[in-house]
Parts: C-alpha cells; sequence; structure tokens
C-alpha cells in the first residue's frame, strides 16, 4: 500500500489498474485524464527530482490554476482536486536497485527497486486526474466497519495530537514498532491519506518531511541525535532529501553505516571520487 491518492483518483479516472509493457525510446510520461490516456513527452523532466516533477505536471494539467481552484476536465466535470502524480527522481533514472516510486510529498513504492524499473523503461511519471465514483456494494456494511475502525482505532478528538509513536501506521495494531522516533518539531498536527480515519502521520510548521515521518523520521535520527544530542531539523532535510531523490529508506538506512565508513576515509564527499 503506497498511500496517499494515487488509487482513487486512478478509480475515479475510470481504472483499476495499469499495465506497462515494453519501454519508451525517449524520456516519457503518462497523463490520464477522465479515462483518455496520453503519451507526453518528458524529456524536460529527465533529471529532476520527484517534488520537481510534480510541480511541473501540475502546471501541465492545470494550467495557471492553483490548490483549491476549480479545473474543468470533460464533459462539464469539475474538480478542486490537484492530479495524482506517481515519479521517479534520478536513482530511478540512473536505474537504482534501491529506488523507489514517489507520489505526493512522501508516499513511495520503496521495495523491490520499481524506481530502477520505470527508469529502464524511460517513465518518468503517471498522473492522473478523475472525477469519477465509487459504487458501494454494500453501504451499511461499510458505514458499520468504519465506525467500527474509528472508535477502536480512531484518533481522539479530545485530546488531538500527534504522538511521537503515531507516525508509525502499524503501532495501532498488534506487533508495533517500539517508541523509537523523538519529533524535531514540536509545533505539528495530523495529517492522512485519503479517506483514513486514522491520521498517523504529522504536518509540521517547518514543511520538514511533511507525509514521510514514519519509516523515513528513523533512517538518519541515530547520526543526527549523535552529533547533535537530540534530533534536529537536520533528520527532516535528510526525508526530504531521500524523497526527492526516490530512494528507498529500508535499504538506505542500512547503508549509511557503509557510507560514513567511506567518508571518513576520504572516498566519499565534496572532490572526491565518490
Amino acid at each position: 500500500n503506497v498511500g496517499g491518492r494515487f488509487a482513487n483518483m486512478l478509480k475515479y479516472a475510470g481504472f483499476d489498474g495499469i499495465v506497462l509493457e515494453g519501454a519508451a525510446e525517449k524520456p516519457t510520461w503518462i497523463n490520464i485524464v477522465e479515462g483518455d490516456v496520453e503519451l507526453k513527452d518528458a524529456t524536460n523532466l529527465w533529471g529532476l527530482d520527484t517534488y520537481e516533477t510534480q510541480r511541473v505536471i501540475f502546471k501541465e494539467v492545470m494550467g495557471s490554476r492553483g490548490f483549491g481552484d476549480w479545473v474543468s476536465t470533460k464533459g462539464g466535470r469539475r474538480t478542486t482536486q490537484r492530479p495524482a502524480v506517481l515519479a521517479i527522481g534520478p536513482a530511478g533514472e540512473n536505474r537504482s536497485r534501491i529506488a523507489a516510486i514517489i507520489t505526493d510529498a512522501g508516499n513511495a513504492f520503496g521495495q523491490g527497486g520499481f524506481g530502477g524499473i520505470w527508469g529502464a523503461k524511460k517513465l518518468k511519471a503517471i498522473s492522473v486526474l478523475g472525477t469519477g465514483s465509487v459504487e458501494v456494494a454494500d453501504p451499511r456494511g461499510l458505514m458499520e466497519a468504519r465506525l467500527w475502525s474509528e472508535k477502536n482505532y480512531g484518533p481522539d478528538f479530545d485530546n488531538p495530537r500527534v504522538h511521537a509513536w503515531q507516525e508509525f501506521i502499524t503501532s495501532h495494531f498488534g506487533g508495533h514498532p517500539n517508541r523509537g522516533w523523538t519529533p524535531f518539531d514540536k509545533q505539528r498536527r495530523p495529517q492522512g491519506c485519503y479517506g483514513c480515519h486514522l491520521n498517523c502521520k504529522p504536518r509540521t510548521s517547518t514543511g520538514l518531511g511533511n507525509e514521510a515521518i514514519c519509516v523515513d523520521a528513523l533512517f538518519y535520527q541515530n547520526w543526527d541525535m549523535a552529533k547533535h544530542g537530540k534530533t534536529t531539523e537536520i533528520s527532516g532535510k535528510a526525508m526530504d532529501l531521500a524523497q526527492k531523490l526516490g530512494i528507498n529508506m529500508f535499504e538506505l538506512h542500512v547503508e549509511l553505516g557503509y557510507l560514513n565508513a567511506l567518508y571518513e576515509k576520504g572516498v566519499l564527499g565534496p572532490g572526491k571520487s565518490i
């Protein structure tokens, strides 16, 4: 589950899934609007990070309209939603084994190196915008399940705050990890994926690490604390950098010790061979 908005938007555009066969001759991105599919030149996007890529595509699809403005699609349909975009960064373009596919600020297809597969296909991004709906087979059953989930696992509206451990989605279920993350920004508010009752991720006042504070919060925190004695905004900057480059945090987390050793030996760093 990548989280975010993409799966919902794809369904609203009239599709259950996408199958990609073969590879493009040049960098390409796919634009889907209300069931219409178009292959577009992504030469101008190649080399951009995942955040820049999404911003360019937002402007391409929405024109000068910004967040919250009405956008006309087709058949008189309109929406205030931005397109949901899956994108790869430089890691995917270079076919890295640990490359991820990113959507929005920090939702990722991390495991498996799918970003590198997209890079091999020269696929930079998929954008989708739809205004359809989903027919519910059992509305009563869905509502009962929703209310049960909110009652048993939902937020406490009488005390609405983001706990230090709440960024882990699994911490609300069995086998959850220990409290291992200390927030670097005390001014936060809950934020959740599309339609989720849990709101397990925070938005910070600085904007650093937004939507990414989950596993990503851990991969650099120990190094940050070792140097500064506490978690600082450097952890947030490290999260955002990894998201922009499109790197899988599960993989990078275990490689930092090796990278640090290369730095200490003078192999890695500014002006060095790596």
